[in-house]
Order: C-alpha cells, then structure tokens, then sequence
C-alpha cells in the first residue's frame, strides 16, 4: 500500500515540475517581446525591437515636416 503512494506522490511532483516549468516558458516568452502586436523579436530600446525602434524614430522625425 505504501508503494502506491510513494508512486503516486513521485508522479505528482514531475507534474508540478512540468507545469512549472510551462508557466516560466510562457511568462518569459511575453515579458521579452517587443510592444508591436505579432511581433516576438528581442528587445532593443524602449521597449522595441530594432526594426520597429527604428520605424518609430522615422515616425517621430517625419512628423516634424508633415
């Protein structure tokens, strides 16, 4: 009887385990993201990747002469 549990319990904690280890994955892959919606790549400043911190610097300077 005592085999069972053991068993039983051992399971239990590679599921924790498991599901532990889903959740950082999933928190991790949100927190590093750049802001533009669908777009995943690394951060490089203010929270943009390189090309959309680059497309919102054009942005800014166009505004000027428009």
């Amino acid at each position: 009887m005592n085999d069972k549990k053991e068993v039983k319990s051992k399971k239990n904690i590679w599921k924790v385990i498991i599901i532990l280890i889903l959740i950082f994955a999933v928190f991790k892959s949100c927190g590093n993201g750049c802001k533009e919606k669908g777009c995943h790549d690394e951060v490089y400043k203010d929270g943009y990747c390189r090309t959309h911190f680059a497309l919102h610097k054009a942005d800014e300077y166009l505004d000027g002469y428009f």
